[in-house]
């Protein structure tokens, strides 16, 4: 499912598609570099070539660095970057956690776009 908010400032295309996600912290929003952090096992919320959301059992507050490993159904090979949290909202059981991506490759971008617009 497309979504599209004209209010939003959002650059690329937003889909409500639920794959699979996994993701450590590799820097604490207060600058710590975390080497052995534990890998983390979810879904997105939804996702675009720009960043995505992705529900978590912990909070995680703004500006924590994290390595995403997403699979989409296009393929074996999982997309993996890193990518910012912006937003953080407490839910019932668990949060919601908005990243931005902050170094895709242009192929992995363009993979995302091409599988928001097929969804």
């Amino acid at each position: 499912m497309k979504e599209s908010f004209p209010e939003d400032k959002r650059v690329f295309l937003r889909s409500g598609s639920r794959v699979n996600l996994k993701y450590r912290i590799i820097k604490s929003a207060d600058g710590i570099l975390l080497k052995n952090s534990p890998e983390h096992f979810t879904i997105t919320k939804d996702l675009s070539a720009g960043g995505l959301c992705f529900i978590a059992t912990g909070f995680l507050p703004v500006g924590t660095i994290l390595e995403v490993k997403i699979e989409l159904l296009d393929s074996a090979q999982p997309l993996v970057c890193l990518a910012k949290v912006l937003y953080a909202q407490r839910r019932e059981n668990d949060y919601y956690i908005s990243v931005h991506f902050l170094d895709i490759l242009s192929k992995d971008r363009i993979r995302l776009e091409k599988y928001v617009k097929e969804e």
